[in-house]
C-alpha cells in the first residue's frame, strides 16, 4: 500500500485498487492470501534485499509535526513491514513470498497452516 501512495501521491483517488483475494485447500489444510498492488514494483536489484530488517526504498522524510500524507504512519516506510510479517506467517506454520514486476507492481503470496500446528 505504501508503493501505491508513493507512486501516486496527492492522486490517491486515481489509484489503482490493492486486491486481496484469500483461499483455502482442503485437501493439504493450508489456507492462501495473495495481496496484489500497481505501485511500480520491485526494482529487480532490491529483491534480494526487501526481506532484510530496515532496508527500504522509501525516501527519507523530513517530519513537520503536523499531519501531512506525505508524513505517513509512524513505522511506514522504515524496513519492517515485510521482514515482520514473513516472521509472522512462519511462526503460524506458512510462509510469505513476493512476486514483482518492475514498472507495473508487486504479488505478496502467503501461505498458511490452516489447522494451527505451528512453524513448519
Amino acid at each position: 500500500m505504501n508503493a501505491v501512495i508513493q507512486r501516486y501521491e496527492l492522486e490517491t483517488d486515481n489509484a489503482p485498487p490493492i486486491s486481496v483475494r484469500i483461499s483455502r485447500s482442503k485437501q493439504r489444510g493450508e489456507v492462501g492470501v495473495r495481496v496484489s498492488d500497481a505501485g511500480g514494483g520491485v526494482p529487480i536489484g532490491d529483491l534480494s534485499r526487501v526481506m532484510r530488517y530496515f532496508f527500504t526504498t522509501t525516501p527519507p522524510m523530513v517530519p513537520t509535526y503536523t499531519y501531512s500524507v506525505q508524513f505517513g504512519a509512524p513505522l511506514s516506510g522504515i524496513g519492517v513491514g515485510l521482514p515482520f510479517a514473513r516472521l509472522y506467517a512462519r511462526l503460524m506454520g506458512g510462509d510469505l513470498r513476493l512476486a514483482s514486476l518492475p514498472g507495473h507492481g508487486t504479488d505478496v503470496h502467503i501461505v498458511l497452516d490452516a489447522l494451527g500446528r505451528g512453524p513448519l
